[in-house]
């Protein structure tokens, strides 16, 4: 018995500020008796309340692909997976475009360049382009093996 008073203090307190929350800030709450018909909640009503985005909308990924197709009229480029499964990077008025730390253009990018930055998912095989901060030929592994490293003479 005591153990189910706990529980159910606890649910209290971790569930009180999220419902002060929801109040304070216009949450639509579905009507008593009426199923899911959202009413109006806190002073707005329900043509006002807008739904947030998705939490995956917001999420930008990280982006290391090979451009194996390129669009500059429709400005997206196309790289293929392992699995053979074509994916469409597209990009908007809002790219931002930089090769190392200097600005750069989509049509410095050629067929077969590496390309690094961040994107947004929309679907399985498309993403919208958010960055891109890096672009051109595959560093070999040798390169970055061959660097030397520093050492100290006493």
């Amino acid at each position: 018995m005591k153990k189910l008073f706990i529980t159910l203090a606890a649910a209290g307190l971790f569930c009180t500020p999220l419902l002060i929350w929801n109040s304070a800030h216009g949450a639509v709450a579905p009507a008593a008796g009426s199923g899911s018909a959202p009413e109006k909640v806190a002073g707005v009503p329900k043509a006002a309340a807008t739904p947030a985005p998705a939490k995956d909308e917001l999420k930008t990924l990280p982006m290391n692909s090979r451009a194996d197709t390129i669009d500059l009229k429709g400005r997206f480029f196309i790289n293929k997976r392992k699995d053979g499964v074509e994916v469409k990077n597209v990009l908007t008025s809002t790219t931002e475009i930089k090769q190392g730390g200097s600005p750069a253009l989509f049509e410095d990018i050629k067929v077969g360049d590496y390309v690094s930055g961040s994107r947004r998912k929309v679907s399985d095989t498309e993403y919208t382009v958010v960055k891109i901060t890096k672009f051109g030929p595959r560093a070999s592994k040798k390169d970055s093996a061959a660097k030397p490293v520093a050492t100290k003479a006493n």
